[in-house]
């Protein structure tokens, strides 16, 4: 493991968890944000010649965390607008008239579908079990009525890890179209996109992968970008964007033709910067220590009085997120953010707990220390 790497992250005072809402910033981005302002000061308008490239270093290095192909993925600024774009995309099927998610996933994927497409589907959603959705519930649902099924890889809830190989499969077999969303694991969770049988991938860098807020993406396999069409299209989904021939637009020959208008250049810049930084790191080793300390954590909870683990015990059906529930969760984040510890509380489930590479032994027993210390 190279300390220096994860020394130039950039706590907050304090024990830091809040990396499932957003991770930390690194010395390196500061230095790469520097650049683009220097170049703005220097060159006015003629920055562009240094920020283009931006765009497909971003997807580049994507491609690298996520073992994918850089012509598969897309900037977004954010999940929302991918999903949207996503869904405006697909042509219908007469006989599909089914949408299939679970009640674990994050609301405002719920609302987009409310919002774009009731009308003209049904939107079934599976009720999940002790904070879980097991893979036999999604296959009792997965049938040929089926247009869609949209998957959290690790849900923002209870951090429960779904079984997105075997779903994939299924959709696949039953010619489904599949988008998986992994918001919560990239970046924390080795994910290997060439051994996954899916259509569509969303996420964000602004959690797990420290990259700030402003740099989504979509990812769309190869063997459907040719035949989908982007709705929202903008000057930067054109094959050449300062075309002036307003007769021959031809859209880029990739998953870019999913850009729209002039994108936001900061955030790929600080984002790519923090992934490369996140590759050089390690996956493995970053999840590794992750669910150490998960563990370690675990096994203390369990022998204290009136706090309860939410999320999955057994490692491999959780993510990077301990989720724990006392008799009065309020009353318990106060305590801690009173203590400057960084966590935050879904009402419906519990305090979320979110260690990342550069958190320490040290922090996880002066965390229980503060935990055998809390009183109702």
């Amino acid at each position: 493991m190279d300390h220096n790497l994860i020394s130039n992250f950039i706590k907050p005072d304090g024990i830091y968890f809040l990396n499932h809402s957003v991770g930390c910033l690194s010395y390196e981005q500061e230095l790469v944000k520097n650049e683009y302002f220097n170049s703005w000061k220097k060159k006015g308008g003629f920055a562009w010649e240094d920020w283009l490239p931006s765009i497909s270093k971003y997807h580049e290095a994507l491609s690298l965390l996520l073992n994918g192909k850089a012509n598969e993925f897309c900037y977004q600024n954010n999940i929302s607008t991918g999903f949207i774009k996503i869904l405006s995309s697909l042509p219908k099927r007469k006989k599909r008239k089914k949408i299939l998610i679970s009640d674990l996933e994050f609301p405002s994927i719920i609302l987009i579908l409310k919002k774009f497409i009731q009308n003209d589907y049904e939107i079934k959603i599976i009720k999940s079990n002790n904070g879980k959705v097991p893979f036999e519930h999604w296959e009792k649902e997965l049938d040929i009525n089926t247009h869609i099924a949209v998957i959290s890889h690790t849900t923002y809830s209870t951090s429960y890890k779904n079984s997105i190989h075997q779903i994939a499969d299924k959709c696949r077999e039953l010619d489904i179209f599949c988008v998986i969303d992994i918001a919560q694991s990239v970046g924390m969770i080795p994910i290997d996109l060439k051994n996954l049988n899916c259509d569509f991938i969303m996420g964000s860098c602004i959690k797990w992968v420290c990259g700030g807020s402003g740099a989504g993406f979509i990812w769309i396999n190869e063997k459907r970008i040719e035949d989908l069409t982007n709705n929202s299209c903008g000057w930067f989904s054109l094959e050449n964007i300062f075309t002036e021939d307003i007769n021959d637009f031809k859209f880029i020959n990739s998953a870019s033709k999913f850009l729209d208008g002039t994108p936001n250049i900061l955030p790929m810049i600080l984002a790519t910067e923090s992934i490369r930084k996140i590759i050089k790191i390690g996956i493995e080793e970053i999840y590794n220590i992750n669910q150490k300390y998960i563990d370690s954590l675990i096994s203390f909870i369990v022998h204290i009085k009136n706090i309860n683990v939410i999320s999955p015990i057994e490692p491999n059906q959780r993510g990077g997120t301990l989720v724990i529930k006392s008799n009065n969760d309020k009353n318990l984040l106060d305590y801690l953010l009173k203590n400057n510890v960084y966590v935050d509380r879904k009402e419906n489930y519990g305090i979320r707990i979110s260690p990342h590479i550069y958190n320490t032994w040290d922090e996880m027993e002066e965390f229980k220390k503060l935990l055998s210390s809390y009183r109702d």
